[in-house]
């Protein structure tokens, strides 16, 4: 599977939002896709240019298809180790899951530090439940506080319906 990342552009999802996309090549001949992640253009300075968000996203699909992830842009040292502990954990659960190499260059050090923390939120009972569950070890100071929510569309609403997710989108913004 080749990972080739694209340059940071405006959306198509409404006015405001910027996309940060990659061209999604299978070896076996599938279709290439596009896969994107849009956020508020306000956050724009905080995407990352690495290939993390893409071997984290796509890590999954290339260990139950079995092919080896190639990202045109570099990945975080210890991201790529961790990853290669949780393809071992995946294997040892169901074995016709497949340990795969990541061929990318390698980050050793992060040249920022980004002081906010985030959580995927739904509006569903699990979400409220990490809310509050991460608003908790913050007041004991064994996390950051939590500064921004991360609604996925395409997860919980498909992608084809746009009234439900701007709807979703509307109400969880108030």
């Amino acid at each position: 599977m080749k990972v080739s990342v694209r340059e940071i552009g405006p959306s198509s999802f409404k006015p405001g939002f910027v996309r940060l996309s990659a061209e999604i090549e299978y070896d076996d001949g599938y279709p290439s896709e596009t896969l994107w992640f849009d956020v508020e253009e306000i956050y724009k300075d905080g995407l990352s240019q690495s290939g993390n968000p893409w071997v984290v996203s796509l890590l999954p699909l290339a260990v139950y298809l079995g092919e080896n992830l190639y990202i045109d842009k570099p990945c975080d040292y210890q991201l790529l180790q961790n990853l290669e502990d949780i393809m071992a954990v995946w294997n040892s659960w169901n074995k016709g899951l497949s340990i795969i190499s990541i061929v990318t260059d390698t980050l050793h050090e992060s040249n920022h530090k980004i002081d906010r923390s985030a959580a995927f939120f739904s509006g569903g009972v699990d979400s409220f439940f990490t809310i509050l569950k991460l608003e908790e070890q913050a007041e004991k100071g064994k996390s950051k506080t939590l500064k921004d929510l991360l609604l996925v569309w395409g997860f919980d609403v498909p992608l084809q319906n746009n009234q439900e997710f701007l709807s979703l989108s509307t109400t969880l913004n108030n």
